[in-house]
Order: structure tokens, then sequence, then C-alpha cells
């Protein structure tokens, strides 16, 4: 199972893919303004989607310019609290998979060529 999310400056959405093309019915929650409170959110998101099925990887799409390493937020107009916050490293710890950000007008862009 993967787990794609995006977060916005008002919500956060979460879905399933079990066959990497197909979504399941987002979950959609309001998104805390901070960072530490969002990632909590996250977590428990992500638990109760995958309804603790083992978990391929983890993707997510965020509003701003990701750092070179794609880790974390160097600008976002939406979220400044988040800029430096290490979304990737804390996910990591926790789920213990591959974690992919990006910024997510280029996810979306990317689906016009699939």
């Amino acid at each position: 199972m993967k787990i794609v999310f995006d977060i916005g400056g008002s919500k956060i959405r979460i879905a399933t893919s079990i066959d990497g093309r197909n979504l399941s019915e987002p979950i959609i929650v309001r998104t805390p303004q901070r960072p530490e409170e969002a990632i909590k959110k996250l977590i428990t998101l992500i638990e109760d989607a995958s309804g603790r099925e083992p978990i391929e990887a983890i993707g997510g799409g965020l509003p701003g310019v990701l750092n070179e390493q794609k880790s974390a937020l160097n600008t976002a107009q939406n979220l400044p609290k988040w800029i430096d916050f290490p979304i990737v490293e804390k996910l990591h710890q926790h789920f213990n998979r591959p974690i992919y950000l990006e910024n997510d007008t280029v996810l979306g862009l990317s689906l016009i060529h699939i």
C-alpha cells in the first residue's frame, strides 16, 4: 500500500493506493498551522488510512518551494511556520519507509503527462 497526502494552507488530504493507479476516497481535515501538531495529525491519519496494513512508501505535495533535498519547505506563503521543519525526517522516524515530497503544482503538472 502507498499513502499520498496533500498539505495545503487550510486542508490536509490523504488517500491510499493498493495498485499505484487508483486512490481511495480522500480523508480531509483542517491543516494545523503549527507543524509539530500537523505531523502528529498526519501520522494518525496515515495509520488510520492504512488500517495497519504494510505501507510501501509515503508521498506528499506541499504548497511552496522545497529545499534541495526535498525534505522540508524553504518558502511557503500559506504555511510560514513550516519553513525548515524536517517533514521527511519526522515521517521517516515514525514509519521507517521511503518518504517523498514535491511541490503540489509540480505533482499536478506531472499528472498531465501520465
